[in-house]
């Protein structure tokens, strides 16, 4: 894989699946056999399809996706509108969450979502 077939999308309602499935997963494999119960109770309210359909429809956020061979790799959660109020930005974005698909951490998939990131911020 080279980091030219990574594409970057933006995620659409059809893809709270997708994320939830995504966001668990990598969830679960960081954290691995030494999850906590508080981490298992909040993989169960975060990462649910109905929970990422709300997000989805949050004005305020845009979901973007690393896909490789149309294979969702790894995903990031912007957030736009808040920041604190010792920064003085007009028109802020925050990184709300960045998730990188295990097979795919070290392959420069993150690398590439980053750049997107960067350029929804521009």
């Amino acid at each position: 894989m080279t980091t030219s077939s990574v594409q970057i999308r933006v995620a659409t309602s059809a893809d709270a699946e997708l994320l939830a499935d995504l966001g668990a997963r990598t969830l679960r494999d960081t954290f691995g056999p030494d999850q906590s119960s508080a981490q298992t109770h909040f993989l169960t309210l975060a990462f649910t399809p109905d929970g990422k359909s709300n997000d989805l429809a949050d004005p305020q956020a845009k979901f973007l996706i690393a896909e490789v061979d149309g294979e969702a790799a790894a995903y990031a959660k912007l957030r736009f509108g808040y920041s604190p109020p010792f920064l003085g930005a007009s028109s802020p974005m925050e990184i709300a969450r960045f998730y990188t698909d295990s097979p795919w951490v070290g392959r420069g998939v993150a690398n590439v979502l980053m750049d997107g990131c960067l350029r929804v911020a521009a």
